[in-house]
Parts: structure tokens; sequence; C-alpha cells
């Protein structure tokens, strides 16, 4: 055989290899469908203090903005809660199947918060423990008008919370090479004051009561696992 026909047929046997490689990698097995959830029935309506008010609603969505929301995710969940004192926390779950996929992916609050016509005036990224957890959570301060709102918030990639970056990307990849579809979600909790320090306060009392409350099943996939 050639020098040439031995060239080429090695480029070939490559080109082969690393488009049997590529089809071995590719994630097949969807985490929604192994470990399916179900934040409707899953979050309760009532849990030690806290309990649904339905006089005040997380902001609403522009109807076009609601139409693409619809296609990347399989599941939604908006509620207020209130407690004892008559404290208010919104709280909003935007839950996808498919995080592998830039098109389907959780989107970040800033974009729908500025879609809404708010200010983001401060924005700071801290470390929280929920239940001995670690969470690295994202906190905003939004205001409209005569609605100051901040806002905290984290994303999951299956069962590992991960805000958009290269620690996201890594994420996905070490999902992918296991060759699992991975699911997420967007946990979002606000309250509306100014007073942020006070605010945040509450918040985290009840993101806190929140993970004792929901089934263990459910509480890596908002909380983490770890």
């Amino acid at each position: 055989m050639s020098a040439f026909k031995l060239k080429h047929l090695l480029a070939g046997t490559a080109m082969l290899a690393a488009a049997a490689g590529a089809v071995a990698l590719k994630p097949t097995v969807r985490m929604a469908q192994k470990q399916p959830v179900n934040f409707e029935s899953m979050v309760p309506k009532h849990f030690g203090q806290w309990q649904i008010d339905p006089t005040i609603a997380p902001i609403e969505v522009d109807p076009e903005i609601q139409a693409k929301l619809g296609t990347i995710y399989s599941q939604t969940l908006s509620r207020t809660y209130v407690n004892d004192q008559g404290q208010k926390v919104m709280l909003s779950i935007a839950y996808g199947e498919d995080q592998n996929a830039e098109k389907t992916q959780a989107h970040r609050p800033e974009f729908c918060y500025r879609a809404q016509g708010f200010d983001l005036n401060e924005v700071d990224v801290i470390p929280m423990t929920v239940g001995g957890r670690s969470v690295v959570a994202r906190r905003l301060f939004t205001q409209k008008v005569n609605r100051p709102e901040p806002v905290t918030y984290w994303m999951t990639i299956g069962d590992k919370v991960a805000l958009p970056g290269w620690r996201r990307k890594v994420t996905q990849l070490q999902y992918g090479l296991h060759g699992y579809i991975a699911d997420g979600l967007l946990f979002r909790v606000s309250s509306i004051g100014a007073d942020m320090s006070k605010e945040f306060a509450i918040q985290q009392t009840f993101i806190t009561d929140l993970n004792q409350a929901i089934p263990e099943q459910v509480r890596s996939r908002i909380f983490g696992s770890h």
C-alpha cells in the first residue's frame, strides 16, 4: 500500500472513530423520566407558619414572553405565602426537562424583570446554607415605580446547584458524558420592601422552612444534593 493510500486510510479510520465516539457520548437518558417530579403537588401550600396568600402574585409576564417560556419549561409554579407576622414571600419555580441545549435552558430572572420594566440596582452572589447544603445564590434588588422587590434565586442542573457561567457548562458536560439529558430549574423568591437586609432575612427564613417541609425525593432537585 502506498504512503498516500495509507495516509487517507488512517484519516478515514480516525473520522469514523470520532463519529462513533460522538454517538457513544451523546446523552440519551432523560433524568426527568427516571426521576419524575411534580412541583404543584410536592411543594406544600401550607407549612410551618406559612400559608398561601391569594392577594398578591409574582410579577406578571408579558404574553409574548410567556409564549417563549412555554417552549422552555415543562412545569411552572407561582405562589405567594404569608406567615403569622404578615410577612409575604413570592415563590416561583420554573422547571425544564432538558438543560443540555442552549435554547431549552432555564433563563436568568434578570431578563424577565428588565422586560417588565424593572430596574436592577444591585447584584450579589452569596453562599447560603440550607438544611446542611451549601447553595450558591444570586441576590438582586429590583425596583419599578413604587415597588422595590429584593430577589434571591439559583438554578439547578439535575441535583446540582449551578448559576450561569463556566461551572454550569462543566456540570452540563459531566451529565452528558454519563449519558444523561439533565433536567433543571430556576428557583426564585422575592418580597416587596425597600429594606434589603430585612427582606433577605425573611426570604432566608422562608427558604429554610420550605426545605424542611418538602419531600426528600424532591429536596435535592431544588436545593442540590450537598
